[in-house]
C-alpha cells in the first residue's frame, strides 16, 4: 500500500486544522463541571419555583402567572439545561432527583415567603439575559443566605445589574 503524502508543510497544516477543530469540541472538566452545576441550578430553581407558586395560589400572593412567564421566557434554557442533566444522569436518576426537589420544597422555601417568592419570579420573568438566571438561581436555592429577605429587592437588582455575575 502506497500513501501519497503531499508536502510537509501542507501535511503540518492540515493535522494543526484538524486538532483545531477537536479543540473546540473538547471541554476541560471544570468546565463541564460549571455547566451540569448551572444546569443543576436551574432545573432546581424551575422545580422550587413551580412546587411554591402552586403552595401560593390560594393567598394574595399567588405567582404563578409569573411563574408561567418565567418558563415561557427562558424555556430554552430550561430546556438546555434539562438535557444535559438527562445526559449526565440518566431518565431514571434525573426523574428521582426532580422528585427529591419537589418533595423539598413542599412546606415551601426554608427563607422566602409567598410575597418573596412571587417577587423573584416576576423580575426572573422580566430578565432577558438567561446567563443571569443561574446566579440567580445559585443565590435564591441558599440555604442559609448571608442577607435575609428584607434585602431581596436589593440583591435581585445588583445580581441583575452586573454583566458577569458572580455567585454571591
Amino acid at each position: 500500500m502506497v500513501i501519497a503524502i503531499k508536502s510537509s508543510s501542507a501535511l503540518r497544516s492540515g493535522i494543526m486544522s484538524a486538532i483545531a477543530s477537536v479543540g473546540a469540541i473538547i471541554v476541560s472538566p471544570a468546565q463541564a463541571t460549571e455547566h451540569f452545576n448551572e444546569a443543576t441550578a436551574l432545573r432546581s430553581l424551575d422545580i422550587m419555583l413551580m412546587v411554591t407558586s402552586l403552595r401560593c395560589r390560594t393567598g394574595p400572593h399567588d405567582f404563578r402567572s409569573d411563574y408561567n412567564r418565567f418558563t415561557s421566557r427562558h424555556l430554552s434554557s430550561l430546556n438546555a439545561a434539562n438535557a444535559t442533566l438527562r445526559r449526565g444522569l440518566g431518565d431514571v436518576s434525573l426523574d428521582r432527583m426532580s422528585v427529591r426537589l419537589a418533595n423539598g420544597y413542599g412546606d415551601g422555601h426554608p427563607w422566602l415567603d409567598c410575597a418573596e417568592l412571587k417577587q423573584v419570579a416576576r423580575e426572573l420573568s422580566r430578565e432577558p439575559d438567561g446567563t443571569k438566571i443561574s446566579a440567580i438561581a445559585r443565590w435564591v436555592l441558599q440555604q442559609n443566605p448571608a442577607q435575609r429577605t428584607s434585602r431581596i429587592h436589593y440583591e435581585m437588582a445588583s445580581l441583575l445589574a452586573h454583566d458577569s455575575v458572580a455567585m454571591p
